[in-house]
C-alpha cells in the first residue's frame, strides 16, 4: 500500500479542508496573494526533509 486509499489523519484532512475553503471564498485573491508563498513554503519543507536544496525541488 503507497497510501493513495484509505483513512487520511485528521488534522491533514482539517488542513486540506481549512485550504480549500480558502480557494472556494475568495478564488482570485488565494491565487494572488497566497499561493505562491504556500508553494514556496513547501518547497522549503520538502527540501529540508529529503536534504537538497529549495531550488531542486
Amino acid at each position: 500500500n503507497h497510501g493513495s486509499y484509505g483513512a487520511c489523519p485528521k488534522p491533514v484532512f482539517e488542513a486540506y479542508q481549512s485550504y480549500q475553503q480558502t480557494v472556494e471564498h475568495q478564488p482570485i485573491q488565494f491565487m494572488e496573494d497566497e499561493v505562491y508563498d504556500l508553494l514556496e513554503r513547501s518547497r522549503t519543507a520538502l527540501a529540508s526533509y529529503v536534504h537538497c536544496d529549495k531550488d531542486d525541488v
